[in-house]
């Protein structure tokens, strides 16, 4: 059971960069770039967010999940559009809190080009598939106490 482990980490280094897969840094800096982008996306999609509330099955056509209409905010894409990403993200969170969800993606920052890049992908339409799979990664329900009865 012995591995040169080496020889291993070599070849797969190889093969990464013939098939031309992103390494471990550009991987963590694309994800990071998919919350920001998922987070404005909520706030723009056309229609009610579904949230999953059991993804434990394989296919996400079939997690059972609640409704949250987020109402869209104009000022949200007129921030973006001008470069003032960090206070688009702070009314894009603020947005989704009051619509009852709980989005993971806190502060923002970027550049005046990253800005107006999102504010133009959002004027391109995703299938609810692809929303519910980012309101799984970005966002929970809010989770309110039920009250509690006394049995008399």
């Amino acid at each position: 059971m012995a591995l040169d482990w080496n020889a291993v980490e070599k070849q797969r280094e190889s093969v990464r960069k013939r098939i031309g897969t992103p390494t471990q840094v550009q991987d963590r800096c694309s994800a990071d770039a998919l919350g920001v982008y998922g987070l404005f996306r909520l706030c723009h999609h056309w229609q009610a967010v579904e949230i999953p509330i059991d993804a434990s099955r394989d296919d996400p056509a079939e997690w059972p999940s609640v409704e949250h209409a987020v109402r869209l905010s104009p000022a949200i894409l007129t921030h973006l559009t001008r470069g003032n990403l960090a206070t688009a993200a702070k009314l894009a969170n603020q947005r989704l809190k009051i619509s009852g969800l709980m989005p993971h993606v806190g502060h923002v920052v970027g550049d005046l080009r990253f800005a107006r890049r999102l504010a133009m992908a959002l004027a391109f339409p995703i299938s609810p598939q692809n929303v519910r799979s980012l309101a799984k990664r970005l966002v929970r329900p809010e989770i309110k106490n039920e009250p509690e009865y006394s049995q008399a």
